[in-house]
């Protein structure tokens, strides 16, 4: 009784990137308000080292973030990292490219020689290195002809051929008439989405009850 009066009271704090803020958040609230109407949710913005900044400082409960796949979402630091999901990452090119034409699954070697869109590189977010680590485990170095870190827009500069990108399953929710997203075989590049908390020897029952939306709405979106 008193752990359900714990979850019916107080609040919970949510910081999330903008692609599982879009993405794995609006289910996991809905569920989590239909199960637990009393408890205030609220959601902010943050990119992955400030939300988890944030709950270091204890200003939030819960940070939405992304690592790379090799973290194996590893607690260390005082932080414990659920992993929600592996999201997997796509090959954007403009509908007109030779590539799109002639195949429906490329590698990244098919890539080598193309000018390439990517993250910024200066931000947290590690989408940008990851694909960098993976065309050089590949054997090329990219040829950057672009940086942008709004997905929407790289698809737009994919679409007037300024260079290819690749674009993680969770921001292609939305794809434009005028570009093509290819799969890159059986172990294509992906990203880590990952629920970060405090570690503590007691946490908040509404806390906990969220991580376990989180979790089931993550293998739903690992599963489509």
């Amino acid at each position: 009784r008193d752990a359900t009066a714990g979850r019916r009271a107080g609040r919970l704090r949510i910081v999330s990137c903008p692609s599982a803020g879009a993405t794995v958040m609006p289910p996991a609230t809905a569920r989590f308000r239909a199960a637990h109407p009393d408890v205030e949710l609220t959601l902010r913005p943050a990119e992955p080292e400030d939300g988890m900044a944030m709950v270091r400082a204890g200003e939030a409960d819960v940070a939405l973030t992304i690592e790379p796949p090799e973290s194996c979402g590893i607690s260390v630091d005082g932080i414990e990292r659920t992993v929600l999901l592996e999201d997997v990452m796509y090959a954007v090119l403009p509908a007109g490219h030779p590539l799109a034409r002639r195949r429906r699954r490329l590698t990244l070697a098919d890539l080598s020689g193309e000018s390439w869109i990517l993250g910024s590189g200066s931000g947290t977010c590690p989408d940008a290195q990851i694909v960098l680590d993976q065309c050089r485990g590949t054997g090329f170095e990219p040829h950057v002809a672009f940086r942008s870190d709004d997905y929407q827009a790289i698809q737009g500069f994919v679409a007037a051929g300024v260079g290819v990108s690749l674009i993680p399953n969770l921001a292609l929710v939305t794809v434009r008439d005028d570009v093509v997203v290819r799969s890159l075989g059986a172990k294509p590049p992906s990203r880590l989405i990952v629920a970060a908390t405090l570690e503590a020897a007691w946490a908040s029952p509404a806390r906990q009850a969220m991580l376990e939306v989180l979790r089931e709405v993550g293998e739903e979106f690992a599963g489509d």
